[in-house]
Parts: structure tokens; C-alpha cells; sequence
């Protein structure tokens, strides 16, 4: 596998123009902008928009979208809004069982020498499911994982949903139906008409991930999702690096020389800015910031049970969170040196990362460009290299401040603990997660409640 980078890009972002449209003067370069991680990272603001986009824009849409490699780090660049709207990728698709042998008389059948036409670098890329056929090409912008999907396209998807185990489920399947076309021709299917008569064996991309603490709690393997243990963040402040919690969207990139490993600032004119690892350590003033790291996701099991309500995504329970201390230098340093002034620009609104494994993030200008803020780039995790699991060589960290634990003692043989948030104004979680359930189950904040008996805390001192 290529030399790559954990994290791609940061992007400045813009309010949008009256018209909606594109401004030319603000793009960087064709190449960032016509890339597929950028199509998904403005994928939020493309579907405020309630025009139908020219065809033009639409053909631009549909055109290949070639996977992109960074032999060196992180970008930062600079864009502007721009809306247009996508066909639609339902949350809440009509629930359709995955019967990938069901027909329908009324769609066509594909013969696999025509499908294998219809790959990564189609214009229209189709892929096969079972024995059914889904032109994707409308999907690939709004894919989480960007255009990773575009390995399988052109053949069957379900010897790479074998490795990513995490699409087995309905949610991705009722969306995956918006898409089909119609069904592989007979003749090239199996004796029992289950599948594709041809399939071949595709690389595991995950077989260079790092190994890992086998006392985390695991909740998807490929990719590694895994929560802290609970003795892991009750024995210390910091949390040790190998039992932080694990948090990945795809595999775990590799990069061949650290200290070279660049990061790129676009500034709005266009003009950019590079600096390798060995220039932030060696020109900028360093700084260490204790942040608490924890995924949106966090608790959404008990969302689910809780509210009666099953959310979509990774069944957290409480470990999806750890904290450390990160070692690196301001973004506000680096942004001042690249030539960035915020009072120049009153336009640019946010900072926007983006990471190598399709994942990306914003931040307000204000907080990134703040010189007494606490925003780093950070190469270190408590007096580490950051481990590979963590974004290794180099990542971005939004320092927040932090509040004491709470902690209650029982008198009588068992009681319920229960521990909630307050903030300086006094406003306070919900009592129950029924009032801020959501069908991705992010954010979910509410009253915490532990059962504890003495018994039972006799029986942990024990061991």
C-alpha cells in the first residue's frame, strides 16, 4: 500500500454566494476540487439546496472519481460553499429485506461481461449484491466512506461487505435500494441462482492495521471500533495510550517517512503553503493541551434500550471516550505564518479537516485562529508519537475544558447512582433519552444511572 497520510485536509470555508453557485476564484485548484473526498465533505451544504443543478453540474457530478493518495500529510486548503441537490439517499428508506435472489419481470438482466464495463472508472459505476444490480453513481458523493466503494464496483460488492462486516445490516441495505437496476442475467449465475458465477479474491486492506490491547472492548472489527475498559479510565487522569479508545472508518494508513510527511495550507487566494513535520517541530513554539476525546456515538446503546428507540450506527456503550495529553503546536501559529489573517477575511467562517480514511471535521475560524486557543496539531499523545490507532504522524486536536468527575457513596447495601451534567448557567441534561433520541444516535446526553451495591464493591477490591 502507498505511503499516505492520516489526515488530508483542512478546508476554510465560506458563507454561501446569494446564487448558490461556484466561484471559481475561491477554489484552490481543479484537481483538490474535483476530487471525491471534497464531493463528500460538501455533501452537507449540497443538499440545503432545493434547485434542480444544471445538467452541466450534474455531469460534473458523474464523472470518475479517482481514488487519492497522499505521499505527503495533511492539507489545508481553502474553498466556498456551493449548493446543488443530490438524488436522494433516504434515512428513512422504505424497509426492504435483503432477499438479493428476489426478481422482478420489469428490470432488466446484465450480463457480467457488461457490468464489469460499469467499474471504478465509469462515468456510471454499478456493482452487484447478491444477484441484483445498482447503478451507484448518485450514491458515490454521499458515501461515508467516500470512494472507497469504488474498489468493488464493476464486480460484486459482498466479498468486500465480507471485510467490511459493518454494512451487513438493514439500514445499509433499505438505502442500497434506491439504486437498483435490475438483476445478473441467469446464465452467470450459480447452479443455485445465488450469486455470480465468477468471483475473485480481493485484498484485505486491514492486514497491516496495528496490533491491539486485547482487553478492548470491541465493537466492530473491521474497521476496529473498540471502547476503553472501565478500569482504564477510573485508575488514572490520562488514559494509556493502548487502551484509549479505538475509533476508525476505514483501515489504518501507513506512512513510509514521518518527519517528511507535509502539511499543505490553501489560503483563499488560492496560494498555498507547505510545511513537513520537521518544520512544525523545529519552527514553532510547541504546546501541550489535556483534552478528553469522545465519539458523538458515545452511549448510544443506551440511547436505544433507554428510549424504546433502536438508533442507527455502532451499538456504544460508555468507553468511547479517553483522554490524554497531546503534544504539538497551535494552528493559529501556523495559519499566521502561512500568510492567514482572520480580520482580512471576514467572509471565512470555519476550518474544515479531512482525514485520509474519508472522515472530516470543522471547526469556527475563530477558535482555529485564536492565538491564546488551544487547537494543535499534535504529534504526540502522552509523551508518545502518536500510535498509528490515533492518527499518527499527525492530527488535529480541539482542546475543551474539562469538569471534575462526579462520584456518589452508598450507606445502604445497594443503591443508584445517578450523575448528570450542569453547565455555568445552570441548564442541565435531559432526565431521560427519549427527548433527544435521533436515528443516528449521536449526542445521546442525558442522566446517567448506575446500580451499585457494596456487595459488588467488595467484590472488585477483592480482585
Amino acid at each position: 500500500m502507498p505511503p499516505r497520510s492520516y489526515l488530508q485536509t483542512c478546508q476554510i470555508l465560506f458563507r454561501p454566494r446569494p446564487s448558490g453557485s461556484l466561484s471559481r476564484a475561491a477554489i484552490p485548484s481543479p484537481k483538490i476540487c474535483n476530487s471525491s473526498q471534497h464531493a463528500a465533505l460538501l455533501l452537507p451544504f449540497r443538499k440545503l439546496s432545493t434547485q434542480t443543478p444544471p445538467a452541466s453540474q450534474k455531469s460534473q457530478a458523474r464523472r470518475p472519481l479517482t481514488p487519492w493518495v497522499a505521499s505527503a500529510g495533511l492539507l489545508v486548503s481553502i474553498v466556498a460553499f456551493f449548493t446543488t441537490q443530490l438524488p436522494p439517499a433516504s434515512l428513512d428508506a422504505p424497509q426492504v429485506l435483503d432477499n438479493s435472489a428476489q426478481t422482478s419481470d420489469s428490470l432488466p438482466r446484465f450480463r457480467l461481461s457488461e457490468i464489469r464495463k460499469h467499474n471504478g472508472s465509469s462515468p456510471n459505476p454499478w456493482i452487484v449484491h447478491g444477484t441484483k444490480v445498482y447503478d451507484i453513481t448518485d450514491w458515490v458523493p454521499a458515501h461515508p466512506g467516500g470512494d472507497v466503494i469504488l474498489r468493488a464496483a464493476g464486480g460484486s460488492i459482498d466479498r468486500y461487505w465480507d471485510i467490511f462486516a459493518i454494512h451487513k445490516s438493514q439500514y445499509v441495505y433499505d438505502i442500497l435500494s434506491q439504486y437498483l437496476i435490475g438483476y445478473v442475467d441467469s446464465a452467470d449465475l450459480t447452479p443455485d441462482g445465488s450469486r455470480p458465477a465468477q468471483s475473485e479474491d480481493v485484498e484485505d486492506p486491514f492486514s497491516d492495521d496495528p496490533a491491539r490491547h486485547a482487553d478492548l472492548i470491541t465493537r466492530t472489527l473491521k474497521p476496529r471500533n473498540a471502547e476503553s475498559p472501565g478500569y482504564a479510565l477510573e485508575a488514572s487522569f490520562l488514559t494509556p495510550n493502548d487502551l484509549f479508545y479505538v475509533r476508525n472508518h476505514m483501515w489504518v494508513p501507513t506512512v513510509a517517512d514521518p518527519e517528511q510527511h507535509t502539511l499543505t495550507v490553501e489560503l483563499p487566494d488560492g496560494s498555498a503553503r507547505k510545511y513537513t513535520l520537521h518544520d512544525l517541530k523545529t519552527r514553532f513554539p510547541q504546546r501541550t493541551v489535556t483534552a478528553a476525546l469522545q465519539c458523538s456515538g458515545n452511549r448510544r446503546s443506551n440511547m436505544s434500550r433507554e428510549s424504546g428507540r433502536k438508533a442507527n450506527g455502532l451499538p456504544w456503550d460508555t468507553g468511547a471516550i479517553s483522554n490524554a495529553q497531546w503534544h504539538g503546536v497551535l494552528l493559529a501559529d501556523v495559519l499566521a505564518d502561512s500568510g492567514f489573517k482572520p480580520n482580512d477575511h471576514d467572509e471565512v467562517k470555519h476550518v474544515h479537516f479531512s482525514a485520509m480514511e474519508a472522515y472530516a471535521a470543522s471547526i469556527p475560524i475563530r477558535k482555529a485562529a485564536d492565538p491564546l486557543g488551544d487547537v494543535l496539531l499534535a504529534w504526540g499523545m502522552n509523551g508518545q508519537d502518536l500510535p498509528r490507532d490515533h492518527g499518527f504522524p499527525l492530527r488535529s486536536i480541539q482542546g475543551e475544558e474539562g469538569g471534575d468527575d462526579a462520584k456518589g457513596a452508598a450507606s445502604r447495601v445497594c443503591t443508584t447512582v445517578v450523575v448528570k451534567a450542569t453547565d455555568e448557567t445552570y441548564n442541565t441534561q435531559p432526565e431521560s433519552h427519549a427527548a433527544t433520541w435521533n436515528i443516528r444516535g449521536n449526542l445521546a446526553s442525558a442522566w446517567h444511572r448506575v446500580r451499585v451495591c457494596t456487595d459488588c464493591l467488595g467484590q472488585q477490591r477483592q480482585d
